[in-house]
């Protein structure tokens, strides 16, 4: 109902019994401020949701375009990229979420990446620089032969230098391929168990002749046994080469010392030598593939009658020290000798009395 004023209202009755007398009472109650209240949460809903739609997509969109940032810095980034660009690194946003992690792989690869670039370059590098001498003397040794030779002896010593260059090349060639294998993770060690002692005992032997002849005094200090889980081949190839610079460059009369000793879970190699020795600037390049180190072909008799090397012996030492996670230390002074100490996390087992090492002198 309505009331004079037009206010509507509610009337609830009923009737009342009292004496047998019938009484009714009638409640009234506005319903204005019921009414009042669904036309303002009318009027608030068709205008305030629109507005909260509208504030959330614009709040929305900022937080999305600042998550999506360090996308958009990786697709630009990868943009960027380039052969002479590698560079490029993405700063880590400090969260720890999916997103870092994503650029830190990102930045892995971009390393990696250009870890393989120069690795292509150097060996570009190297094999043009190292080619270029033996290709150049083999043609100008046939050239001599093909306009001057006149006797058959001429031209078979001809043909025979050019071989002997040909070949001098192929062990260039096929060493810089194995380095290059090597350094880019081609090269994968083939570990077993085996008897590190004797292998040193074999190679010794094998030097036991050289070492005689260019009057040397060959001794080692070996165990009876040390059983390691290593790649034999490369440990073979590690020992070689640093015994064989030993006898190359120590002189007439000198000593080489080969000592294989296990200590724990390491094991260390010492190849020592009365040669003639490193110059101190010159140590922390000797790894470096192709170095050699200025006059030491022929600083002394012994060194000058050797063939002279690729420089790509001790590039092959350091990473095979490095691949069974070892280090390797060198001493040197000139004219006093130079020790390589190589020390390998390899060793399986110790079995080495103290009374069984043995000296063997040649």
């Amino acid at each position: 109902r309505r009331s004079a004023q037009g206010v509507p209202f509610v009337i609830r009755s009923g009737p009342l019994v009292e004496d047998k007398r019938l009484y009714y009472l009638a409640i009234g109650r506005s319903l204005a401020d019921s009414n009042r209240v669904v036309e303002e949460f009318t009027r608030n809903y068709f205008v305030g949701v629109p507005l909260l739609i509208l504030l959330g997509s614009v709040i929305g969109w900022f937080i999305a375009g600042r998550a999506l940032q360090p996308v958009d810095e990786i697709a630009a980034t990868a943009q960027r990229i380039s052969g002479a660009n590698l560079q490029a690194q993405i700063p880590p946003r400090g969260a720890g979420d999916e997103l870092d992690r994503l650029i830190e792989a990102f930045n892995l690869m971009i390393q990696r990446l250009e870890t393989s670039f120069t690795q292509t370059r150097q060996f570009s590098t190297d094999v043009s620089h190292e080619l270029r001498t033996p290709l150049t003397a083999i043609r100008g040794q046939l050239e001599v032969a093909l306009f001057t030779s006149a006797t058959v002896e001429q031209y078979r010593d001809a043909i025979v230098n050019a071989l002997e260059d040909t070949e001098r090349l192929s062990q260039t060639i096929r060493a810089l391929l194995l380095l290059s294998q090597a350094e880019s993770g081609q090269l994968a060690l083939q570990n077993t168990t085996f008897d590190l002692a004797q292998v040193a005992g074999d190679i010794v032997e094998q030097f036991g002749i050289p070492a005689e002849a260019a009057r040397i005094e060959l001794a080692s200090s070996i165990p009876q046994q040390c059983i390691v889980s290593a790649d034999r081949v490369q440990v073979e190839r590690l020992m070689s080469n640093l015994l064989s610079n030993a006898v190359k460059y120590t002189p007439a009369g000198g000593k080489v010392h080969v000592a294989v000793q296990s200590s724990g879970d390491d094991v260390e190699i010492v190849i020592s030598d009365t040669g003639v020795g490193i110059p101190a600037d010159h140590l922390p390049h000797i790894f470096d593939r192709f170095y050699r180190v200025p006059g030491s072909d022929t600083s002394t008799p012994a060194a000058a009658n050797v063939e002279r090397g690729l420089g790509l012996g001790l590039s092959f030492v350091a990473w095979i020290v490095k691949a069974h996670h070892g280090t390797i230390d060198v001493h040197s002074r000139v004219g006093e000798g130079t020790t390589f100490r190589v020390s390998l996390p390899i060793a399986r087992s110790a079995e080495i009395p103290a009374d069984t090492a043995a000296t063997v002198t040649s």
